[in-house]
């Protein structure tokens, strides 16, 4: 696990819901001189804790990331879903 991964888990298991929101939104659209590509290197670095795809920091992988962390959220609801939560 990445020690990024490891933090946010911790905080899960100890409902610091908050925390987790203020480290994944880090307020990039908030900064004016930050790049396309400032956005990238964050969320890939968020998604390659949840998901695997090639790490260049590129669109690609961010989008790769993407689905998969969609397809384990969507498989989780129906889960809850299933058990009756």
């Amino acid at each position: 696990m990445s020690s990024l991964k490891d933090k946010l888990i911790a905080l899960a298991e100890e409902h610091e819901w908050g925390e987790i929101e203020r480290i994944v939104d880090a307020g990039i659209r908030h900064k004016p001189d930050r790049t396309h590509q400032d956005y990238i290197n964050h969320w890939t670095e968020i998604g390659s804790c949840f998901a695997y795809a090639t790490n260049d920091k590129s669109f690609g992988e961010f989008e790769k990331e993407f689905a998969i962390i969609v397809k384990r959220m969507l498989k989780a609801e129906q889960k809850l879903k299933e058990a009756g939560l």
